[in-house]
C-alpha cells in the first residue's frame, strides 16, 4: 500500500468521530486506535470484559488493498498453494530476466510487449494454470486463505467486524467478518477475470454472482514488484452489516 494510503488509513482509524461512532452505535464501552503493521486489528473496542476487535477499510472507490504477502510467504500461510508454486511465480513474474527468457525459450512461448516489459507470464501462458484456480478454492472453503487476508496475522485473534468508510463520499458500514468469512467459505469460487483487458492478469473470487476478491501483480510501469496483491470489494449482502450510516463522513 502506497506511503499516502497507509497515512490515511492511520488517520481514519485514530478519527475520534469514527471511534466515538463505534462506541456509540455497537455499545461499547471504549474503543481505541491499535494498528500497527502485523495486526489486522485497526481498532481495539470493548464490550465490558470482552474485547471487540475491527479492521478499518478507508478507500476511495469500491475496493481497496487487503493483502499484500510476498509468494513465498503467501504459499508458508496457505499450504495449499504449494503445489502451485511454481505457476504462480511465473504468472506473477520475475525480476531475473535470463529466468524469465528461459521460461519463453523452453516452453516456445510468444509473448506480449507488457509480457515482455513486465517479465511476466499471462495465464493463458502458463500451463496447468486452472490448478491455482482449484487451489484457491480449496483453501478458501477451508479457510486457510481468509484467516491471514481479511482477519488476523499470525497468532492474532481474529477481527469481529471489518468497518469500511469511503474517504471520497459519505457513508459507513460495520460488517460481521465470521458471518462474512462463512459466506465466502460456503460459496466461493475462483475464476480468470471477465474484464476483457485483465483477463490473463488478473483472477476473481466470486460470491453468489458478487466480485469479492481480486489477486493481481503489485507493481506498475518500471518498477515491477512481482507479489501478490489482494484486493477486497464492498459487495457483500446487506444482511451483514450491523451497523450503518449514509451521511457520515470525515
Amino acid at each position: 500500500m502506497p506511503a499516502k494510503e497507509k497515512h490515511e488509513g492511520h488517520w481514519a482509524e485514530r478519527h475520534d468521530k469514527v471511534l466515538s461512532w463505534l462506541k456509540l452505535e455497537l455499545n461499547l464501552t471504549d474503543a481505541e486506535p491499535m494498528g500497527q503493521s502485523n495486526t489486522k486489528t485497526d481498532i481495539l473496542g470493548r464490550h465490558g470484559p470482552h474485547e471487540v476487535r475491527f479492521s478499518l477499510k478507508y478507500p476511495s472507490g469500491r475496493n481497496c488493498q487487503v493483502w499484500l504477502p510476498t509468494l513465498k510467504s503467501l504459499v508458508e500461510q496457505v499450504p495449499y498453494l504449494k503445489p502451485v508454486f511454481t505457476h504462480l511465480n511465473k504468472w506473477l513474474g520475475t525480476n531475473d530476466t535470463h529466468l524469465f527468457e528461459e521460461w519463453v525459450r523452453l516452453e516456445k512461448l510468444s509473448v506480449n510487449a507488457d509480457e515482455k516489459r513486465r517479465q511476466r507470464l499471462g495465464s493463458d501462458k502458463v500451463l496447468g494454470f486452472h490448478q491455482v484456480l482449484n487451489c484457491f478454492d480449496l483453501a478458501t472453503r477451508d479457510g486457510s486463505l481468509l484467516r491471514p487476508m481479511l482477519r488476523a496475522k499470525g497468532d492474532e485473534p481474529p477481527v469481529d467486524h471489518i468497518v469500511w468508510l469511503n474517504k471520497s463520499k459519505p457513508g459507513i458500514e460495520v460488517v460481521d467478518a465470521h458471518k462474512f468469512q462463512q459466506w465466502i467459505q460456503k460459496h466461493g469460487t475462483w475464476c480468470n477475470s471477465a474484464d476483457p483487458k485483465g483477463q490473463h492478469y488478473n483472477i476473481w473470487c466470486m460470491v453468489e454472482g458478487r466480485k469479492i476478491f481480486h489477486l493481481q501483480m503489485k507493481g506498475s510501469g518500471l518498477n515491477n514488484y512481482h507479489a501478490p496483491m489482494f484486493h477486497i470489494h464492498n459487495n457483500w449482502p446487506k444482511s451483514m452489516v450491523i451497523a450503518s450510516d449514509p451521511t457520515f463522513k470525515l
